[in-house]
């Protein structure tokens, strides 16, 4: 609940305003500046003097610091609601506009300012003629976070009458375990992510590889359709057994699984079983029967991981070629339950 009532304009206190100038209902996405051209004939109207009780943030009053009971602006609701107890027809000075596109935004998504550190725009403001573009740069900093999932959204506001704001939303997973490995291949970064796949090796104790060390390594000679990283599908291993990942936080985690058959031949010659934690992901799979000879076969799976252990079996069938695999990410997703 809030306190309020009303007072005459003889006894409003000079200077008769306070910002809190920090925060972001001042700030962002528009400029709020403390009015100047108060009307002090309104106040005995409209003017109100209200002390937030225990729990509520006072932003704004009538006097120079924001004591108990002069606070006119006030937050509450875990910051979903605010009350307002003067400015939209006591300044004449352009302010109300701003404050009520603040007050909306900040009630939508969320009370926040511009300051993210861990993303930034390049350029950050710019003008156009009529019929002009201009590429905008996000880039992206997680260095610094936590695993989790960050959302924000990006604001690109014009003058323009036909479309005065654009809101884009961003979301940034920052996994707590990330290991992607080129099977029977060197590291390679991908276009697509930019993302480093590391070199293929024998699993030792505590880290990451291939359990059956008879397996041979091979490469595919030309294009691989289907992919811009033909290095990830080009390389693979032959009847590895089982790759082994280990260290890995309890959560819930992305299996990626890269394929390409390197032989011209038929389906049904090539098929096997793959199973990932005790659960059969691709049962009877056969490359060449999903894509062809030479494309990428790309598949993907979500599931807990409880054990610090994360492990991919590859199972020979009898009578068909050995298994292969060119490539393996495992990711964990703090976002999927």
């Amino acid at each position: 609940m809030l306190d309020s009532g009303r007072r005459s304009v003889k006894s409003i206190p000079d200077p008769v305003h306070w910002w809190f100038t920090t925060h972001p209902l001042f700030q962002w996405p528009f400029g709020v500046g403390e009015p100047y051209l108060l009307s002090p004939d309104r106040y005995d109207v409209y003017g109100q003097h209200v002390q937030p009780l225990n729990n509520l943030a006072g932003l704004a009053g009538y006097t120079q610091l924001a004591t108990a009971n002069e606070a006119a602006i006030v937050l509450a609701n875990n910051d979903r609601t605010v009350f307002k107890g003067y400015f939209d027809g006591q300044s004449d000075d352009g302010n109300a506009g701003p404050m009520w596109g603040n007050l909306a935004y900040h009630l939508l998504y969320g009370f926040t300012n511009n300051n993210i550190p861990w993303i930034a725009e390049s350029p950050p403001s710019g003008q156009l003629a009529p019929g002009a573009s201009q590429t905008v740069n996000i880039t992206v900093d997680a260095a610094q976070l936590t695993a989790g999932t960050y959302p924000t959204r990006i604001l690109l506001y014009s003058n323009s009458g036909r479309l005065a704001a654009v809101e884009i939303p961003v979301s940034v997973i920052v996994p707590g375990y990330r290991t992607a490995v080129n099977c029977g291949g060197a590291a390679y970064t991908d276009k697509a992510e930019g993302d480093v796949w590391k070199a293929d090796k024998v699993y030792a104790a505590g880290s990451y590889g291939y359990v059956n060390a008879k397996g041979a390594a091979a490469t595919i000679k030309g294009d691989i359709k289907l992919t811009t990283d033909d290095p990830l599908y080009a390389a693979y291993r032959s009847d590895p057994l089982e790759y082994k990942f280990d260290g890995l936080p309890v959560g819930n985690y992305r299996l990626e699984l890269l394929f390409a058959e390197p032989l011209k031949t038929k389906p049904n010659l090539r098929v096997f079983d793959v199973i990932a934690e005790g659960s059969a992901v691709l049962p009877a799979h056969d490359i060449f029967y999903e894509v062809g000879v030479t494309s990428a076969d790309k598949h993907s799976f979500f599931f807990p991981v409880t054990d610090g252990q994360m492990n991919v079996r590859l199972v020979l069938r009898r009578g068909q070629a050995s298994p292969i695999v060119s490539a393996i990410r495992v990711t964990h997703r703090p976002d999927k339950k």
